[in-house]
């Protein structure tokens, strides 16, 4: 038989050899899964890239945030949790030491508006309207000052009238215990005010005392405190009656006064009841 001519047999092997060289790099497992994927970030729905540039989504989900949030320092309150509610406010739980913002006190750990009629008293047992009655407690605002009503602060009594025993008596009416006095201007004929002798019940004008048998001014700075342990305090002024003696409060080495802010800012109340 007549061999093929030594060029066409030379292309023949050329052309055995290419295939068998492409046949050997092709992928014998063409359907592996690709781990190649490198993700150094958070599950939080960003995409990795494949070690063989092909593109991998990452679903893994959003990171949970469970932390609850605390602000225990000293400020206007509290957080109680992620729904960054206050305490203090009224209507909301009560701060350490059973404290609410001012015009608030803390009723059954609830922060409780006071001071009006009917309501509770506000701390120091102050009362915006009327007077603080009741010995448990806060006690309650009930309206003072008119004739039959309990007398308010200082023993003070509207239109004129005179503090008797604790309640009011009208100008022109005769007041009790007394030698048939007529109650005018706070003087039940003859005692009572400033300056005159202590009726039996004691002085029944208002902002007076009875210290050593005479009716004395009280409530104001230096001076006795008035019956009911008040004095005449003032915003820009403010006293407390401390050892029977109405002082300055709130300052640095001050008393605390007996409000719901008994110290200036920033002091605060210390253990032993002074401001620093």
């Amino acid at each position: 038989m007549r061999r093929a001519p030594l060029s066409f047999r030379f292309l023949r092997g050329a052309t055995v050899a290419l295939a068998a060289l492409a046949w050997a790099c092709q992928d014998p497992l063409p359907n592996r899964p690709d781990s190649g994927a490198v993700d150094s970030g958070f599950q939080d729905g960003g995409d990795a890239t494949a070690q063989d540039s092909s593109t991998v989504t990452d679903t893994g989900g959003a990171r949970t945030d469970t932390g609850a949030l605390t602000d225990t320092g000293p400020g206007t309150g509290d957080a109680t949790g992620d729904t960054g509610t206050v305490c203090g406010a009224l209507g909301g739980a009560c701060c350490s030491g059973d404290a609410c913002a001012d015009g608030g006190v803390c009723a059954d750990s609830l922060c409780a508006a006071c001071g009006s009629a009917g309501q509770s008293c506000c701390p120091g047992r102050m009362c915006n309207d009327g007077q603080c009655q009741g010995d448990a407690g806060a006690g309650v605002c009930t309206g003072c000052g008119t004739a039959g009503d309990v007398c308010c602060a200082a023993n003070t009594c509207a239109a004129d009238g005179c503090c008797v025993s604790g309640f009011c008596v009208p100008a022109g009416t005769t007041c009790a215990f007394t030698d048939a006095g007529v109650c005018a201007a706070g003087s039940c004929g003859g005692c009572g005010a400033a300056g005159q002798a202590c009726c039996e019940t004691g002085c029944t004008a208002p902002d007076v005392v009875c210290e050593n048998s005479l009716c004395a001014a009280c409530g104001g700075a230096g001076q006795s405190c008035c019956g009911d342990g008040t004095c005449n305090s003032s915003v820009s002024a403010p006293l407390t009656c401390t050892s029977g003696a109405c002082v300055s409060c709130g300052g640095a080495g001050e008393p605390c006064c007996l409000t719901s802010s008994p110290c200036t800012t920033p002091l605060t109340c210390k253990g032993a009841g002074i401001c620093g």
